[in-house]
């Protein structure tokens, strides 16, 4: 392919197809994942297609089960910096192998079940150009994400809510890294924007 020009179909396949390969040699099993799901969105006849949705189909179960064990723990609200929907980020958020509880505090310090939802990963589209391995939907049919980022020697869990009941997306926007003062930008991006969580000891 060459600089500057508009790739056909089986180049795309080829270009996303190494790089599947490139990140799961190095097991970065996320990445790998969605450039293999590249590989095979917009031709699903090819023989590198074809093996892209393969791998896919072996590697989500393991990708996930693993998901699944990280996010394990009960974990603590530390900063409510945006809430899609009122309540919706609970003080106690404790996630096992098979559920996910909501706990929100009383006035006597003791805390209560407001929620439980059963951890079960979206099914796999080969055709959602937003395909997301780990994307949980709950009864409601509410979209979930769960993230961890190790920020200042501490594990951090960030909930976003994809996609409300109501069917609409919901993102939060981030503009604080267009900022053209550098110094300016940079003591910005230090500010949470999105709410967050820490694991209880």
């Amino acid at each position: 392919m060459k600089s500057g020009s508009v790739p056909n179909s089986e180049e795309w396949v080829d270009v996303n197809y190494s790089k599947g390969v490139k990140f799961l040699n190095k097991r970065n099993l996320n990445k790998a994942l969605k450039y293999f799901h590249s590989a095979q969105l917009f031709d699903s006849t090819s023989s590198k297609s074809k093996k892209s949705k393969e791998i896919i189909d072996s590697l989500l179960p393991m990708y996930r089960k693993d998901k699944t064990k990280r996010l394990s723990g009960r974990w603590k609200l530390k900063e409510l910096n945006f809430n899609p929907y009122p309540g919706s980020f609970s003080d106690i958020i404790e996630i096992t192998d098979s559920l996910i509880k909501f706990y929100q505090y009383k006035s006597d310090s003791k805390f209560e079940l407001v929620r439980k939802e059963r951890i079960k990963y979206s099914k796999y589209n080969s055709k959602d150009i937003l395909f997301d391995p780990y994307s949980l939907e709950f009864e409601n049919g509410e979209i979930w994400l769960f993230e961890i980022e190790r920020k200042l020697f501490k594990n951090k869990l960030y909930p976003t809510i994809e996609k409300g009941s109501d069917g609409y997306h919901h993102h939060v926007i981030d503009e604080r890294s267009l900022i053209i003062n550098r110094k300016a930008r940079r003591k910005t991006l230090k500010e949470e924007t999105y709410t967050f969580y820490v694991k209880e000891k």
